[in-house]
């Protein structure tokens, strides 16, 4: 009987490594995924947008808000509301709205 308890006891003792092994590793991805998500947050929270400005309400660009993508830029908004408002902008008037921009930073940059 020994030996047959001594095998038990042995795989048992295996069975036991095995989870908490696999734990560590889970907590380690877990330890991962979070950085990587305070990373992007940390990263969203960095300029991203061309403008400072909601080109609809003339409000700072709230980051939480995200952007919408025209012709090559990030474009940021105040609220959900001026965000939605902007795809029914007549085209002329983003274009013109985004050459401003554009030109006042270059304004900027140059001193």
């Amino acid at each position: 009987m020994p030996n047959r308890f001594n095998t038990v006891a042995g795989c048992s003792l295996l069975v036991a490594m095995a989870v908490l092994v696999g734990c560590e590793s889970s907590q380690q991805i877990d330890e991962r995924e979070a950085a990587a998500v305070l990373a992007t947050q940390q990263a969203s929270a960095e300029k991203v947008f061309l403008n400072d400005v909601c080109p609809i309400g003339n409000e700072p660009v709230a980051t939480q808000i995200g952007a919408v993508a025209y012709k090559g830029h990030n474009v940021g908004f105040c609220c959900p509301g001026c965000k939605e408002m902007w795809s029914s902008m007549p085209e002329d008037e983003r274009d013109a709205f985004i050459d401003g921009v554009i030109e006042a930073s270059q304004e900027r940059a140059d001193g």
